[in-house]
């Protein structure tokens, strides 16, 4: 795979920059943001997209965040959305991009809430307290590792695609060897220790991993609990409130092998949809696997036609 644009620094650290693809002067970007483990680049669909963004007067802005590649296990979902806020305001700034569309894969579905829940709870530009949505107090405490606030004038946020919104926690419970992790990743926890790391979580590239960013993955009512299956009506409603104030686009892998339970792939999403409410456009990839390799046609048509409509 191999993408042509201008990379760029927004942030003062290492991983914080990203690569601008597109014709130059356009107006508005699709931001793309990967889940755990990935970084640039991090899905095949990615350089099909870029091409027709291009053709279509977007430009594709492929997000390397704190969190990516092994990062994300010292991480937070509150420092990942800092990094976003930051990204939107060098767009804005550096290269006069005034709309953006955060395309969240996987965990990076969750990035894309939480940016949100932040930011655009009560209308463009608004800022929620941080930690908004923090479930079960698993979580780091939202000023752990986040940098200063962006200043200044900030892309505003047209949309979002959660592309594979799937469960961490259920994923992750299907290895039961991480059961002691989790026992320690608690006593650490209730000890003020969060932060500190707990082990190599093995089955996701064996990041070190922290206590509080471990159970925030694994325990149910974590900070990353957003699309696990039985989740209070609820509290399904106070996550997913900020996003229904924007064009969603729900873009369901049809056979995700991350979901343990394929039968319930499209019902679930559609009650994704029902909460989220009627900005929310659904579109399940009958056969795609969890990032749409091999269906790259159906999800570029799926998301620019999306974008078509903003």
């Amino acid at each position: 795979m191999q993408i042509s644009g201008t990379l760029t620094r927004y942030g003062p650290a290492g991983p914080q920059v990203a690569l601008l693809a597109g014709a130059p002067g356009v107006a508005r970007a699709v931001v793309l943001v990967g889940g755990l483990t990935d970084g640039l680049l991090f899905a095949p669909y990615v350089a099909t997209l870029t091409d027709a963004l291009a053709r279509r007067g977007w430009a594709a802005v492929h997000a390397s965040l704190q969190s990516a590649w092994t990062g994300y296990g010292t991480g937070s979902l509150d420092r990942d959305a800092a990094d976003l806020r930051l990204l939107c305001a060098h767009l804005r700034q550096q290269h006069g991009i005034r709309g953006v569309v955060l395309v969240g894969h996987s965990t990076g579905c969750q990035d894309a809430v939480r940016y949100m829940q932040r930011y655009c709870g009560a209308g463009p530009g608004a800022a929620a307290a941080p930690g908004a949505g923090q479930g079960g107090g698993d979580a780091a405490p939202a000023a752990a590792g986040v940098q200063e606030e962006a200043e200044g004038e900030v892309a505003e946020l047209l949309g979002t695609v959660l592309q594979a919104p799937v469960s961490d926690v259920e994923w992750l419970s299907s290895y039961p060897e991480l059961e002691p992790v989790a026992a320690r990743a608690a006593e650490l926890l209730a000890a003020g220790r969060g932060e500190e790391v707990c082990c190599r979580l093995g089955v996701a590239d064996n990041a070190p991993i922290s206590a509080a960013r471990f159970l925030s993955l694994y325990r149910a009512g974590g900070d990353d609990d957003m699309f696990s299956e039985g989740l209070p009506q609820q509290e399904l409603q106070r996550i997913f409130a900020p996003v229904g104030s924007r064009p969603c686009l729900l873009l369901v892998s049809g056979a995700d092998e991350c979901v343990p339970r394929q039968d319930q792939i499209a019902p679930r999403a559609a009650a994704l949809q029902a909460v989220i409410g009627p900005r929310a456009v659904l579109r399940v990839v009958d056969g795609a696997p969890h990032n749409l390799a091999g269906c790259e046609t159906q999800a570029l048509e799926t998301v620019c036609a999306f974008l078509e409509a903003l």
